[in-house]
């Protein structure tokens, strides 16, 4: 009787690990991991440096496990660049996860996959942030504004040292605020703390979504799913108060623009859907904007030098003049450092994962239908093949002999491809015009009685964002 069960155990213990092990025909290459889990085990603090590593015994393209279903990750710009952009529509897709399924109720435009609503809530989008000013004079004097409010709270405080990057967090998250709601708040307004603190934060657990159940990971998915809850509700009230004021002759903000298109019955325009659009846009205006600056303070408070250029630079264009997009194509060394912020901290290493809507091949290898794909951006934005010390912070490394600009098609923050950033264009705006304003007026050092600010990444956030740090601005 012991043998038996000991043949039977043997025999789906094989069978267990020939399944795990089976590959699709012409599979990518790669590490398998253990069953149920994969190589999850393996990845680390740093999960986008461990699938380089990978890549480079397996190649540009390669497989993993990562829980019970095999992906695929594009480690570098070739692949990612033949799969988004060449074969865009084909790795469109947005993969099934019952995390980000509970987290969004299936809405939004972050998460949803690439059908029909997808395509018209991105278009309704992208044309609404343009008629909102995106990218024209009237959203950069919205921005400034922001901006100056956000100088002066540096001047009131006179050299004392303050928490950079919750200071900066309220500042561009009124900046988004105005365009999604028409208004910008008081730093103290009930109602604007009530969004920044339920602003959900990063999950470790979301690639594998069973662990949620299971310590230390249940926990902080509660914590999350209730902030999620929470904001959705602030939102609720937010759109029921547009409803209540709507004027159709002035419309004044991203909302309203929707409440039309809800009251002409298009197909896909409900307010579950408005709501999640509105969550999906402030975390990724608010979060990726205070992530960028945040890193960036850092790398001047590292280099004073470059701070002393980007300072001069100003002086010689821009002088005492309030900043403007006007003035970027003569600033070459600011164009610089903004790319190589872009590039020495990447804010998504892994993107958010794309899945295949049909059999496709690439560089010969054949991925089938609904394959979660995993774009490494960080890799791109390190490959020592392009990129000469690619761990050390030089702007330097963007500029031509002549000291102009030079563009890359190797920094890539946004992503590529059918589902690059809707908010590209704000973002570019944003960093410019921050960075132009603060060094016009002021030097950031670091608190003396605090170590520098550290380059280690808060596994927190939602993008990859610095850990708050204490800085001093003196008025120059």
């Amino acid at each position: 009787m012991i043998m038996i069960a000991t043949a039977v155990v043997g025999v789906f213990v094989f069978c267990l690990f020939f399944v795990w092990y089976r590959k699709p025909n012409n599979f990518p290459p790669g590490p398998r991991g253990f069953p149920l889990v994969g190589v999850a085990p393996f990845l680390g603090k740093f999960p986008e440096k461990t699938l380089a590593k990978y890549g480079e015994k397996y190649g540009n393209v390669i497989s993993i496990r990562l829980g019970p279903k095999p992906c695929v990750v594009l480690n570098d710009l070739e692949a990612v660049t033949e799969a988004l952009v060449k074969q865009g529509e084909s790795f469109s897709g947005r993969p099934h996860n019952a995390i980000i399924s509970e987290l969004s109720q299936d809405y939004g435009i972050t998460f949803i996959d690439s059908g029909d609503l997808w395509k018209t809530q991105r278009k309704f989008g992208l044309a609404t942030l343009k008629k909102l000013g995106v990218g024209k004079q009237s959203m950069e004097l919205t921005i400034n504004e922001q901006i100056s409010i956000l100088m002066n709270k540096f001047k009131a405080l006179n050299g004392k040292p303050f928490e950079f990057k919750e200071m900066i967090r309220k500042c561009f998250a009124n900046s988004t605020c105005v365009v999604l709601m028409g208004c910008g708040y008081p730093y103290d307004h009930p109602t604007f703390e009530a969004i920044l603190s339920n602003l959900p934060e990063g999950l470790a657990a979301v690639t594998i979504p069973f662990l949620r159940h299971f310590p230390p990971f249940r926990k902080p998915y509660q914590r999350v799913l209730k902030k999620v809850e929470t904001l959705r509700g602030i939102i609720k009230d937010v759109v029921e108060e547009h409803k209540v004021a709507f004027n159709h002759e002035n419309v004044r903000d991203f909302i309203d623009y929707y409440l039309i298109e809800m009251k002409t019955n298009r197909e896909g325009f409900k307010e579950e859907q408005l709501h999640q659009y509105i969550m999906d846009l402030l975390v990724g205006g608010i979060d990726s904007s205070v992530a960028s600056i945040g890193w960036g303070v850092i790398s001047l408070i590292h280099n004073p030098g470059i701070q002393e250029k980007l300072r001069k630079e100003i002086d010689q264009v821009i002088g005492d003049c309030s900043p403007s997009m006007s003035h970027e194509q003569d600033m070459p060394y600011m164009r610089a450092f903004i790319q190589e912020n872009h590039r020495f901290k990447t804010l998504a290493e892994l993107n958010v994962p794309h899945c295949t809507k049909n059999r496709v091949k690439i560089f010969g290898y054949e991925i089938p239908k609904g394959t979660m794909i995993f774009t490494n951006i960080w890799n791109v934005h390190n490959d020592s093949r392009v990129w000469k010390n690619p761990e050390i912070f030089n702007p330097e490394r963007h500029l031509d002999e002549n000291g102009k600009f030079v563009k890359s098609s190797h920094v890539i923050p946004f992503a590529v491809g059918y589902r690059s950033c809707i908010g590209k264009i704000l973002a570019k705006f944003t960093l410019f015009l921050f960075f132009t304003n603060f060094l016009q007026k002021f030097v950031v050092l670091a608190d003396p009685h605090d170590q520098l600010p550290s380059y280690d990444k808060d596994p927190k956030s939602t993008f990859s964002s610095p850990y708050p740090y204490p800085v001093i601005v003196k008025e120059r």
